[in-house]
């Protein structure tokens, strides 16, 4: 479990989707973190962000894991969590070499 410690809060997680359609966090009733940053990136290879969410970690520390698929339920069900994207972006072009 990846966990970074930054302005006082622990933040963990981030995660491509492989054969499955979904992303899955593992959370392994995580009592730790402040909030799980959950990076979700189309795949290993290219490393495309697609989606980032900032879940506050009393919703889901007692949880093992949590999936979040692209049908829109799902997105929904997540969607007050999600955050821009164009920071994560510009900074995963930096750490790639593409600017």
């Amino acid at each position: 479990m990846k966990k970074w410690i930054t302005n006082c809060f622990a933040l963990d997680r981030a995660e491509c989707k492989q054969r499955c359609p979904h992303w899955g966090f593992s959370i392994q009733k995580n009592q730790v973190a402040d909030y799980f940053l959950c990076l979700a990136f189309d795949n290993r290879e290219s490393l495309e962000p697609q989606h980032v969410w900032l879940i506050p970690s009393g919703p889901i520390q007692n949880l093992l894991n949590i999936r979040i698929s692209e049908k829109p339920e799902s997105l929904a069900k997540w969607s007050k969590y999600e955050r821009p994207l164009n920071k994560v972006i510009l900074s995963c072009c930096k750490l790639k070499g593409e600017i």
